[in-house]
């Protein structure tokens, strides 16, 4: 039977590894937990006075209006859905406002969403099309159409494809290290495992606080992500510290279990060309690939040394 204060330490280990994956579900009203896609899009057409930048996994628009000017956003209808005049507005009898979910039940007049010069809104004509054979690069285009100053404009860019990489190159080197690591954790198991589970926990936490840095439809970073990751993270080294022997082990591969479960909902890194993190794309896929591979090692090193200590 183990020991009262390994249980206590598993339990709040598990509790800290879904305390870890907490971030990535709660930041999912933004992106439903996308990370990766298979287009990136650009914006080359817009009234000079305007700044204007793609958001939140390529879905939505972020539009600064200076001071003095009034910007009318129409929808698919050519019908006024946003005003920026003394504030940002939204139209409650525009349909696009409503497939925006910008507005809830249609109604009648302008209801102020915000006081400021600045606005980000979920885009629906920013869907890109179906992902089809063919080279990289620019493959349809999208259109906002604006009133600036009462005179027609137009915000506008491309759909462009980037190439998917070989998920299987990737993942089948998850699963080579994984088998060569599980082989040399029989010389040195508890190390070994306590060295995994170090290594996949930091690297998880790279991960989340690239893809947080890039979750907000605001444009800002999630910093309540970020900082209950790095709580996190605090919570499990102290607990790895204050551990000996055996337990050290025990609680790498709780760490491990969790990091390899929320490692699950990043997969799409390594199906889809487009990441969305803060993180260049290879770099992020390498990010992952170590927090997949060492929180598998790390519990199945823990599972061997449970078994030793029988």
């Amino acid at each position: 039977m183990q020991p009262a204060w390994v249980n206590r330490a598993l339990l709040v280990c598990a509790a800290a590894a879904a305390c870890l994956a907490l971030p990535a579900t709660a930041s999912a009203h933004s992106r439903t937990t996308t990370v990766a896609l298979d287009y990136h899009l650009t914006v080359d057409q817009k009234p000079r006075l305007l700044e204007v930048s793609i958001l939140d996994g390529d879905r939505a628009v972020r539009l600064h209006v200076p001071t003095g000017h009034v910007v009318v956003v129409l929808g698919d209808l050519n019908e006024p859905m946003l005003r920026f005049d003394q504030g940002v507005w939204v139209s409650e009898s525009s349909p696009t406002a409503q497939a925006n979910r910008l507005i809830g039940r249609a109604g009648s007049g302008w209801h102020k969403l915000s006081g400021g010069t600045m606005y980000a809104w979920h885009e629906h004509r920013l869907a890109p099309p179906p992902y089809g054979s063919g080279r990289p690069g620019a493959v349809a285009r999208w259109q906002i159409p604006v009133l600036v100053d009462n005179r027609h404009a137009t915000i506008g860019g491309a759909f462009v494809r980037v190439s998917r990489p070989s998920a299987l190159l990737w993942l089948g080197g998850v699963a080579l290290v994984v088998a060569l690591g599980i082989g040399a954790l029989r010389f040195r198991p508890v190390s070994g495992t306590v060295t995994a589970g170090v290594g996949a926990g930091i690297a998880a936490l790279v991960a989340q606080t690239a893809f947080s840095l890039r979750d907000s439809p605001g444009g800002h970073a999630a910093w309540l992500s970020i900082g209950i990751s790095a709580v996190v993270g605090a919570v499990a080294a102290w607990l790895l510290a204050v551990g000996r022997g055996t337990r050290r082990a025990y609680i790498a591969g709780a760490i491990g279990a969790g990091v390899a479960a929320l490692t699950l909902s990043w997969l799409g890194v390594f199906l889809h060309g487009a990441v969305i993190s803060a993180l260049p794309a290879f770099p992020m896929r390498l990010v992952c690939a170590v927090a997949l591979a060492g929180g598998l090692l790390a519990l199945a090193g823990s599972l061997s040394v449970r078994v030793e200590a029988t």
